[in-house]
């Protein structure tokens, strides 16, 4: 029993991962508009290039836009149906065998009913979505206000767009912006579920919220900063939008002094950096041209010394000529006996003559 369950296991994984490979899924159209009250389809179709892979042999789900892990509608191959808690037997799901396809259908549309609606089988192979927006008798109108928001850097940024002709509650709400010089973007997209889906680079200091004390949708931008300078616009059903609002970031007298010492500093520090460069400039040249004649002083010093020695040495020979020796007593001894001897001498060749 074990080896047939592992066996059932293998082959399903393994149908899954070739089906994944080489097939994929188209929905049709990308959106739908529709009256309330008014009925829809949509159409899911499963496009390979083996033919033995066919809507029939595969269950066909439909995914929460928001949580693609959550099914919010099943339809197995042996046509049994799940839906999930709350949804109402109005959405309808089948197959069209001839054209390969799986179909939702959605009777008796409700304003709540507009959302994006994605297809998917094995969990992984997704469709693209389609999104439905139920209208009612009148077109909503967004009127943006104000028209122009001033906002110091850092400080908190409340756009509001209020709707009238349908509930906010009702629909979701998108945020575009438009920089100057560029084109539109996307910002987010908050949607009937009060779940929010941000575009790449926007991060939570982006907040949509809903005011239904005024039928209003609120964007809040927290420590706004100069690059958020732009027009701002709220949407509708994909196609309905706002005036727009003008948001301007200003800096503070406090901030422009901030910044202005900040300057400052740089400045000073670049300054002292130039001139400490300058000076070790010339002192490397300076010992790179000129180490080498100061040695020649060097020698002039000891040239000096010499003649200062020479001097000193003139200056005892010349007293020795004068009679001016040293009161050595060594030198009084030796002088007295050669006196001595040399009368001697005298004396005895005196006596040697007579």
């Amino acid at each position: 029993m074990f080896g047939l369950t592992l066996s059932v296991l293998t082959l399903t994984l393994c149908v899954a991962v070739g089906l994944e490979a080489s097939t994929v899924l188209i929905q049709s159209p990308d959106v739908v508009k529709v009256s309330k009250g008014g009925t829809v389809k949509f159409r899911c179709d499963l496009q390979s290039s083996n033919s033995n892979y066919t809507v029939e042999k595969y269950t066909a789900h439909w995914y929460h836009p928001e949580n693609k892990s959550h099914v919010i509608l099943s339809l197995f191959v042996n046509d049994q149906v799940y839906r999930s808690k709350g949804l109402s037997l109005r959405f309808q799901p089948s197959r069209d065998v001839v054209n390969n396809s799986y179909i939702l259908t959605i009777t008796d549309t409700q304003l709540s009913d507009s959302t994006v609606y994605i297809c998917g089988i094995w969990g992984k192979l997704l469709g693209k979505g389609t999104r439905l927006n139920v209208t009612s008798a009148d077109v909503p109108v967004l009127i943006q206000s104000p028209i122009l928001q001033r906002v110091t850097k850092d400080h908190t940024a409340r756009l509001q767009c209020t709707m009238s002709n349908t509930a906010v509650r009702d629909t979701d709400v998108h945020w575009y912006r438009e920089l100057p010089g560029q084109d539109m973007e996307w910002i987010l997209t908050h949607d009937i579920m009060n779940s929010t889906r941000r575009s790449p680079g926007f991060t939570d200091r982006f907040q949509s919220s809903r005011d239904t004390s005024n039928n209003s949708f609120i964007l809040t931008i927290t420590n706004v900063q100069p690059n958020d300078t732009a027009v701002y616009y709220c949407k509708v059903w994909g196609d309905i939008s706002g005036n727009g609002t003008q948001l301007n970031v200003t800096i503070s007298e406090t901030q422009t002094d901030q910044v202005g010492k900040t300057t400052l500093v740089w400045i000073i520090l670049g300054a002292l950096l130039a001139v400490t460069a300058v000076i070790g400039g010339i002192l490397i040249t300076r010992y790179t041209l000129f180490g080498k004649k100061e040695s020649p002083s060097l020698g002039a010093a000891d040239n000096q010394n010499t003649t200062a020695d020479y001097e000193n040495i003139s200056s005892i020979r010349d007293t020795e000529r004068s009679g001016d020796h040293p009161a050595d007593s060594t030198y009084m001894a030796l002088q007295r006996r050669d006196q001595s001897i040399y009368s001697e001498l005298k004396g005895n060749k005196q006596t040697a003559d007579s």
